[in-house]
């Protein structure tokens, strides 16, 4: 998913979270383990149900 985010690309998006809405805010981020984001996410089996990202200040 961070890939499709730093690519900008919604088809990789579609493919693993179809139901779930691309997060435009974050298109183009370089994201990588140490950004300052939260991702949480429900899972069911192999499906995201959904997905909650929150950037998380540095204070």
């Amino acid at each position: 998913m961070l890939n499709s985010i730093e690519a900008d690309q919604q088809s990789w998006w579609r493919e693993i979270a179809p139901d779930i809405a691309f997060p435009l805010a974050f298109a183009g981020s370089q994201l990588d383990s140490t950004s300052p984001l939260e991702i949480s996410e429900e899972v069911d089996g192999s499906t995201p149900n959904s997905i909650t990202s929150t950037l998380v200040s540095s204070s």
